[in-house]
């Protein structure tokens, strides 16, 4: 796993910065949470740079899936079943999040709540690593 972020990561993480010092530069306009991949965490409230909701989506799940795992590992044994339960974890989790805001704001705005906000939407990169672990 730490040779995959560190991958991904040098691979997205540089041209991500250049392109967003780019905007600042170009644009003047700057918001802090983009540096930090916050632009989206709970909302799709993205002044700067709006193209970036979908790599904040993972990098926040490349972040907090490594975490609940290396958590989880003095419980579940098996690392395969801890990979499974772990993204299950986030697929249920995500979709009771949409429930939540579905009930709580009937008719919100599909787009931003349920696609473009990162606590909405860890599931679908969840459902990917699940089709890996079973090499569907």
């Amino acid at each position: 796993m730490k040779d995959f972020l560190k991958r991904r990561w040098l691979r997205t993480l540089p041209n991500y910065y250049l392109f967003l010092i780019l905007f600042v530069l170009i644009e003047g306009r700057m918001d802090w949470r983009n540096v930090f991949f916050l632009q989206n965490l709970l909302s799709a409230d993205l002044p700067v740079m709006a193209i970036s909701w979908s790599l904040s989506i993972e990098e926040w799940f490349y972040l907090l899936v490594p975490v609940c795992i290396l958590v989880a590992r003095k419980i579940v044994g098996d690392m395969k079943q801890l990979i499974i339960a772990t993204c299950l974890i986030f697929v249920f989790g995500g979709l009771i999040v949409r429930c939540i805001v579905f009930l709580c704001e009937p008719g919100g705005d599909w787009g931003m709540v349920f696609r473009m906000s990162v606590i909405a939407s860890l599931d679908a990169i969840a459902i990917g690593f699940l089709l890996c672990v079973f090499k569907v």
